[in-house]
């Protein structure tokens, strides 16, 4: 089972986190000189195979009584081909605002362009936040090509999602889970982990196995000759937990 670790993943996402960081101040600008200042932004960061895709939702102050979750706003997609990262997609909810953009995004690459590398660099995340995704990471490869539907890259997520308060990893397999052709063999399989990247207080795990802060949301309802690769990852959430609570005391 081979894998790259999550850290050295999110470690080559730090260039497109600073242009979207930067794309986020220029369109908060935009919209105070439009007299919209009030517009809330938060951002987000895909990484699903070789997709990668920046979100910045936007979150308009609306009455008490309205009920209301942030919307997309903007997302620029880049595609990984090995070293480099090819922009191939924009797309802005104010459409004519995607010239600017656009130009913004070319003059911000260098002569070489975008790159994809995930050698180790500075560390940016808490020692504890290392320590989560190093135990998730044990428990995801569990499944790295375990059963068809496994082959997950890069890393040992389906997706990795980067948020300004957290980290989000999920690892889903649903082969032929809809196929009424495969009814005693198919994948039914979610694991995913949500690491807060600052301590947060404590809460509930009802339904949830919880290791410290990092929250862990595993069900497996696939067939039965295919539990097993499910059963692998139940038994290391467990070696987790120990792990940790041998560190913590």
């Amino acid at each position: 089972m081979t894998g790259q670790k999550t850290i050295d993943l999110l470690s080559g996402l730090q260039e497109v986190r600073t242009l979207l960081t930067t794309i986020e101040l220029m369109e908060m600008k935009h919209h105070a000189q439009s007299g919209d200042p009030a517009d809330a932004f938060h951002k987000m960061i895909v990484l699903s195979y070789n997709v990668l895709k920046l979100k910045l939702f936007i979150d308009k102050k609306l009455p008490k009584q309205e009920g209301h979750s942030p919307a997309l706003y903007l997302q620029v997609t880049f595609e990984i081909n090995e070293d480099k990262l090819e922009h191939s997609g924009l797309y802005c909810e104010e459409r004519d605002r995607e010239p600017e953009i656009a130009q913004f995004i070319r003059q911000s690459k260098s002569p070489v362009g975008f790159l994809w590398s995930t050698k180790k660099r500075d560390v940016f995340y808490s020692d504890s936040v290392i320590q989560y995704l190093s135990l998730a990471d044990s428990i995801a490869m569990q499944a790295q090509h375990c059963g068809l539907g496994d082959d997950y890259q890069p890393g040992y997520y389906s997706e990795i999602v980067l948020e300004d308060a957290r980290i989000h990893l999920k690892q889903i397999n649903h082969w032929n889970a809809r196929s009424i052709d495969h009814r005693d063999d198919y994948f039914l399989r979610d694991l995913e982990f949500e690491i807060p990247l600052q301590p947060v207080a404590a809460r509930s795990s009802f339904l949830n196995d919880a290791i410290g802060d990092m929250q862990i949301y595993f069900s497996d309802r696939s067939s039965d000759k295919n539990k097993g690769c499910g059963r692998n990852i139940q038994e290391q959430i467990q070696i987790a937990k120990a792990k940790f609570a041998e560190r913590s005391s």
